[in-house]
């Protein structure tokens, strides 16, 4: 892996953009793992098809949390 030379904030939301399979999930894994995200895959059809069926699922699971949606 390359090393990478942004800084991802630590406070605030934010949108990472980019082409698939450039490391985008690898990044913020590297740079922001913890037990505190919720990590969701909305490419895993099970994942999409729970919060598609009940949206306020989702509301509440993240309430405390931070978040990363994936879905590349």
């Amino acid at each position: 892996m390359f090393t990478r030379g942004c800084k991802l904030p630590k406070t605030n939301g934010f949108f990472l953009f980019g082409a698939r399979g450039t490391g985008k999930t690898s990044l913020l894994r590297a740079q922001i793992y913890s037990e505190s995200v919720l990590w969701l895959d909305l490419l895993d059809r099970k994942v999409e098809d729970r919060y598609a069926l009940t949206p306020d699922l989702l509301y509440d699971e993240c309430k405390a949390k931070s978040v990363s949606l994936d879905s590349s």
